[in-house]
């Protein structure tokens, strides 16, 4: 297993505490507004610079209003006519802009559904022209990425068998290094996901649940852990004290985002975020944009919101340690590892 600890960067405010990694970010709310207006000028649609801005980030008017107005940010990534150009090319944004954050590593989740159509492409053409397409612009700009495929609450059951039998293909399963469960928690149902995801089990990848980010939905975080055996949660912050001892006790990770709970609604002041009690009791947490295009975020902005929820510089510290722990990273969107992976830990505090 490769190390992930790489170089210490110094963030004003926090010093100099961490690693540069994130584990929750995902493809489609990395994707610029100006990369969606290049490629839609370039297919002929006439949309406005400043109308894509408005469908796809938030005014402060639309700030915590609620999960529905948060997936209508997404709308316009369907309108958008995917050619092979026009995903390379927000692949090549997307790896541009976080190396130019100073992270050096990140998983970023995908689901390969919009960009079929325009191709006539099957699924498993679409994973691995994605596959290719990130390890070509990791190497470009000197970072690494741990592809996730993304299955979505509210697909169809057919359209996520048919995204994880593609996945599952010899050729594509050592490309990706995990499984994320997205979307509307209200449609989950670990009857149907714990039928088809054996196999990832059976080879240690990475299985993640956004579960638990809703309010009523405590009850979705015990689940994913006991039924699915999920070795990361996305948010979880409405998991129950019982639930977060039992993720302490089988090791499971909490890969928070505080900015995207702000704006979606679910917490609606920061300081009630329950990221310092998840940490105060040993819970293994990290900090992430989750969409920093929708939530106008950045990782350094995380963390300074993460100050105002009550963690110190400490706790950050130990969360982007936590980011940076070996976990099925060896085997990545890349040929082979790159010499970021194979550094020693260094702490300058």
């Amino acid at each position: 297993m490769y190390n992930l600890l790489a170089n210490i960067k110094y963030y004003p405010g926090l010093g100099q505490i961490m690693p540069i990694v994130e584990r929750h970010r995902h493809f489609g709310g990395s994707i610029s507004p100006s990369t969606v207006h290049t490629i839609m000028a370039a297919n002929g649609q006439p949309f406005t610079m400043k109308e894509i801005i408005s469908r796809m980030t938030y005014s402060k008017k639309e700030i915590g209003k609620g999960f529905k107005p948060f997936l209508e940010k997404f709308s316009i990534l369907d309108e958008v006519h995917w050619s092979e150009w026009a995903i390379d090319e927000s692949i090549s944004q997307v790896c541009k802009d976080i190396a130019t954050e100073g992270i050096k590593h990140v998983d970023i989740s995908l689901s390969p559904n919009k960009y079929m159509k325009d191709n006539k492409w099957s699924i498993k053409d679409a994973l691995k022209f994605v596959s290719r397409s990130f390890l070509h612009h990791t190497k470009r700009n000197n970072i690494t990425c741990g592809l996730l495929l993304a299955l979505r609450y509210d697909s169809s059951r057919a359209i996520q068998q048919s995204a994880l039998e593609a996945i599952n293909d010899s050729t594509m399963f050592d490309k990706w290094i995990g499984i994320d469960l997205i979307g509307n928690e209200l449609f989950y149902d670990p009857i149907f996901y714990k039928k088809i995801l054996d196999r990832w089990h059976r080879h240690d990848k990475v299985l993640r649940a956004h579960v638990g980010e809703l309010p009523g939905t405590a009850r979705h975080v015990k689940s994913a852990i006991l039924d699915l055996d999920a070795n990361r949660i996305a948010h979880g912050i409405y998991a129950s004290n019982e639930t977060l001892k039992l993720a302490i006790d089988k090791g499971v990770y909490f890969d928070l985002a505080i900015h995207s709970n702000i704006y979606t609604g679910v917490i609606n002041n920061v300081k009630k975020h329950p990221a310092k009690r998840m940490m105060d009791m040993g819970c293994k947490i990290t900090l992430n944009t989750d969409d920093p295009i929708q939530f106008g975020c950045t990782l350094r902005e995380e963390m300074i919101l993460a100050q105002r929820a009550g963690l110190n510089s400490s706790d950050i510290k130990r969360a982007m340690t936590v980011a940076a722990e070996p976990m099925q990273v060896d085997r990545m969107a890349v040929d082979e590892p790159v010499s970021i992976l194979e550094m020693s830990p260094v702490y300058q505090v």
